[in-house]
């Protein structure tokens, strides 16, 4: 009982820690997704334009190479951005204007699709997971599958995601121009495009495809 009492002490000490890797993890997950994505995408691109390549596969190449140079990219961004959300939160939405900057805008309009992608990638694995144990795919089965995934995303949105959120609005960083955060801002575009595109399951609740 003692050990166990000062392993509960240390977990709660080291809560704030925890929850800042997990939610990097959940973050490094949404932009593997939309990289994953990103890389056919500009390959096909590339493979569109009229140019002399040397290699068929160099379009394919190129691709792949610049979606792992995005997705390197965005977890140092996730990274960068979690380490600054510590500042004391704002009380009203005047003292967050005094905070406004293109990164205070761009970071939580950013995290909220790849954080999703994240969650989404968990209930998938967890759907998997569960379906690997069950006896058969068939009738109902499914759909205690695909429920499980759901209920893991819709947990880890929730537990980890939405704080993360609430953190980059209310503890946004007192800026030291407005222009800060527009280095990332092309990189976050495009990942955040792909993460609403092919890592939040909203496509086939509206009436498109995936």
């Amino acid at each position: 009982m003692t050990l166990l009492a000062r392993l509960d002490a240390f977990v709660a000490r080291t809560r704030t820690w925890w929850l800042w890797l997990g939610q990097l993890a959940l973050l490094a997950l949404g932009v593997h997704l939309a990289a994953d994505h990103l890389d056919d995408a500009v390959a096909a691109g590339l493979r569109a334009l009229p140019l002399p390549w040397p290699d068929p596969e160099t379009p394919t190449s190129l691709g792949t190479w610049g979606a792992l140079t995005m997705e390197l990219t965005g977890v140092l961004w996730s990274a960068w951005a979690l380490a600054r959300a510590h500042e004391a939160p704002v009380t009203s939405v005047r003292d967050w204007g005094r905070r406004a900057s293109i990164h205070a805008i761009s970071a939580p309009l950013a995290w909220l699709p790849l954080a999703l992608a994240g969650a989404w990638s968990i209930g998938m694995a967890t759907e998997d997971t569960v379906a690997s144990w069950l006896p058969t795919m068939d009738g109902g089965w499914v759909m205690v599958a695909q429920g499980t995934g759901w209920c893991a995303a819709a947990l880890v949105a929730w537990r980890i995601a939405l704080p993360g959120l609430v953190d980059l609005v209310r503890r946004t960083p007192i800026p030291k121009h407005r222009r800060e955060g527009l280095v990332w801002l092309p990189v976050l575009v495009v990942l955040a495009g792909f993460a609403w595109r092919y890592g939040v399951p909203i496509w086939g609740l509206i009436g498109g495809t995936p």
